[in-house]
């Protein structure tokens, strides 16, 4: 919950350029993001998601990728402890460690206290970052320049202990509803075209490919050159389903990637 002016998302990504290490990446990488792991209980938005999520996580696996978690793994907002969330989430992460060559944590906003955490470096993975940069391609969560409402992490926090009591039917209210989170969107896509890099992003749970395309080649349509915007989207849909990047960090091509709460994967090119 925060209020997205254009000029602040601007000059955050400009900041985040300039800070940003180059991680040098495997020519593939999946990137997925907005897990919001919590304690399995019912405040969790991830549990309907785990079906989708291993299953997509076991796939890539197999064909050699490397894996980045864009920001909001954790969600630290409702919950105290990341000990606590890895515990209760340790098959996930013990698959990553022995299937993953190499694997990156973001920070995000709901999770940004891993960055200056022992606990998370230990027991996680000690490539955690703010954002990283390779081949031209920003990968930062997106949050940086939002202007937060006051007092949104204690509504959060409330939220969740109602959905865990079951209080009132409450649920979640998908950040794809929210007009703001849209307009974010927005923000970051047009500061990507003005800042003239390929820019990869989470946060807003929208998730959509746009490309300035340069050249196309008309006999297979086939994109030679162009930057793109790139949301993963995230891990925590209500129904079930999860949707991430493939990106292709050779060639600088990102696909979206859907994956359904009965498995079903589509894929679309940006």
């Amino acid at each position: 919950m925060a209020i997205s002016i254009y000029p602040l998302i601007k000059r955050a990504l400009k900041k985040e350029l300039r800070n940003a290490p180059e991680i040098k990446l495997a020519d593939k990488v999946i990137i997925i993001s907005d897990l919001h792991l919590g304690l399995k209980d019912g405040a969790d938005q991830f549990h309907q998601c785990e079906a989708a999520l291993l299953h997509a996580l076991k796939i890539y696996a197999n064909k050699g990728y490397e894996l980045i978690i864009l920001g909001d793994c954790f969600e630290l907002w409702e919950q105290d402890s990341i000990y606590e969330i890895v515990k209760a989430y340790n098959y996930i992460f013990t698959y990553i460690k022995n299937n993953y060559l190499n694997y990156y944590i973001i920070a995000g906003n709901h999770d940004k206290k891993i960055l200056k955490c022992d606990i998370a470096q230990t027991i996680l993975t000690k490539n955690i970052y703010q954002s990283i940069k390779c081949n031209n391609i920003l990968i930062t969560h997106g949050h940086k320049g939002e202007i937060e409402i006051p007092f949104a992490r204690q509504f959060v926090k409330l939220l969740g202990w109602f959905q865990n009591k079951n209080y009132l039917g409450v649920r979640d209210l998908p950040r794809t509803a929210n007009d703001i989170s849209r307009k974010h969107c927005n923000n970051l896509w047009q500061a990507q075209q003005e800042l003239g890099i390929n820019l990869i992003c989470g946060h807003t749970h929208n998730p959509r490919i746009e490309r300035v395309i340069h050249h196309v080649n008309t006999a297979n349509n086939k994109l030679i050159t162009g930057s793109f915007y790139a949301n993963a989207g995230c891990c925590s849909f209500l129904d079930g389903s999860i949707s991430f990047i493939d990106l292709d960090v050779k060639n600088n091509i990102p696909s979206l990637i859907k994956v359904s709460k009965d498995l079903k994967i589509t894929k679309s090119y940006g």
